[in-house]
């Protein structure tokens, strides 16, 4: 079993994600933010 890993991150260092009907910051895999 792995031990959990947490990556506490300030919400300006999120990625950031800006289209006609989303403007998000995530912390998670999605899209080329791999």
């Amino acid at each position: 079993m792995e031990d959990a890993v947490i990556d506490v991150r300030s919400a300006d260092s999120r990625f950031k994600t800006k289209i006609s009907w989303l403007d998000s910051k995530h912390s998670f895999s999605f899209g080329q933010h791999y």
